[in-house]
C-alpha cells in the first residue's frame, strides 16, 4: 500500500525524494532483509508449525513460500533496484488501495 497521501509525505510524485531517495532506501531494505533470509525464513517456518497469528493458521506453506517470493531470492543483486521501482509503481495510489480505504472509512464511520 502506498496511497496519495503517503506520497505527498515524500514531497509529491515528482519529488526527488519519492523519485530517487525512496526506491533507493526500499531496494536498501530488501538487500538488507536478504541478507537474513534464512533466518526470517526459518522463524516463519517456526511460527506456522504451531500458529497463533491468523495469517498462519490452516495456511500450510503459503505464508512461508509468499515470504520466500517477496524476497526475491532468485533475482540477482544488480536487478533489485528496478523490479523496487516495480513494486513502487504498482502500488502508489493503486485502485485496491483505494477502494480498501473507502471501505475501512465507511466500515468505521470516518467521514473524510
Amino acid at each position: 500500500k502506498l496511497s496519495a497521501e503517503m506520497v505527498e509525505v515524500l514531497g509529491g510524485p515528482m519529488s526527488d525524494l519519492f523519485r530517487l531517495e525512496f526506491p533507493r532506501l526500499c531496494t536498501l531494505a530488501l538487500q538488507a532483509a536478504r541478507t537474513r533470509a534464512h533466518t526470517l525464513l526459518t522463524l516463519a517456518e517456526v511460527m506456522s508449525e504451531r500458529p497463533s497469528l491468523k495469517c498462519f493458521v490452516g495456511a500450510g506453506a503459503r505464508p512461508v513460500d509468499g515470504l520466500r517470493a517477496r524476497l526475491m531470492l532468485d533475482v540477482p543483486e544488480a536487478e533489485l533496484p528496478a523490479r523496487v521501482q516495480v513494486l513502487i509503481d504498482r502500488s502508489y495510489d493503486a485502485l485496491g488501495t483505494n477502494a480498501y480505504d473507502r471501505y475501512q472509512r465507511l466500515r468505521n464511520g470516518i467521514r473524510a
